[in-house]
């Protein structure tokens, strides 16, 4: 019981010093001569947008995380943007849906939460993103897998699936 309140107190930690270390992603300068993009961001430079490296640490794959939960944060509703989304938006990216873990889209009261989170568990560790009306723009962080498995705790966090 101990070490399970240690773990949430801890994931609780990481997640609010992560909304505060880790910014909006720059989006790259569109390039004139460029057409389009099939990318969150159309008229970015293909050559600027970051990819997914499957094989690389979950660390390295933070600025591709964040691309994606960018461009589903502008193309939606911002702040209010639901949690299904941007788990959709996660798995169609190329991460695994079946690890992805999400956060209710509003409190026991109907209100909107000030932050909503999604998490996918990529190589062994948890990608986890926060967004919402108390974060003035996505955020992403790389966590350990808690103990009893999972990214997220809680009782208003559940699968995507």
């Amino acid at each position: 019981m101990r070490r399970l309140l240690v773990a949430t107190i801890a994931v609780g930690v990481a997640l609010c010093l992560s909304s505060c270390g880790f910014g909006r992603m720059p989006v790259p300068s569109a390039d004139p001569s460029a057409s389009g993009s099939a990318s969150p961001s159309a008229g970015t430079q293909a050559r600027n947008v970051p990819k997914l490296n499957p094989t690389a640490k979950p660390k390295a794959n933070l600025p591709y995380f964040l691309y994606i939960l960018n461009g589903a944060y502008d193309a939606n509703s911002g702040p209010d943007t639901p949690s299904e989304v941007m788990a959709a938006a996660v798995a169609s990216a190329g991460f695994d849906a079946s690890t992805i873990q999400i956060s209710d889209n509003s409190t026991a009261l109907g209100l909107n939460p000030d932050a909503k989170y999604v998490s996918v568990i990529f190589n062994g560790e948890c990608l986890v993103g926060t967004w919402g009306s108390s974060v003035t723009s996505p955020t992403a962080t790389a966590l350990p897998v808690l103990p009893q498995g999972g990214c997220l705790i809680g009782g208003t966090i559940h699968s995507y699936q």
